[in-house]
């Protein structure tokens, strides 16, 4: 159900186990888990994702010194990869995050 955002079934569940359980938490704990797994899960991806291959270009940009562009780009430099893995780790995390605030 929190896979594919079945919000009014959990909204449902959530009434049927506080009847029973006023602190709720087996149902706490198992939300807790597969949060932490989605988040294991942007671990996992942002390691195994190579960011040693150069971003595309433009199809507008013309190079200023008129070099040739039939050049391959440079492959970008370590902390290039970094700041990329750093950016992609923060922006599935925020994505994550505002799944489950709305």
């Amino acid at each position: 159900m929190l896979d594919h955002n079945r919000i009014q079934e959990l909204s449902i569940l959530f009434g049927l186990v506080a009847r029973v359980d006023e602190t709720k938490a087996s149902m706490k704990a198992i939300l807790s888990s597969r949060v932490v797994e989605l988040g294991l899960e942007i671990e996992q991806n942002v390691k195994n994702t190579d960011f040693s291959t150069p971003a595309p270009a433009g199809d507008g940009e013309e190079a200023a010194d008129g070099a040739d562009k039939s050049k391959a780009p440079a492959a970008p430099s370590v902390s290039a990869q970094q700041t990329a893995a750093a950016i992609k780790w923060v922006n599935d995390v925020l994505q994550l995050k505002d799944k489950f605030d709305n």
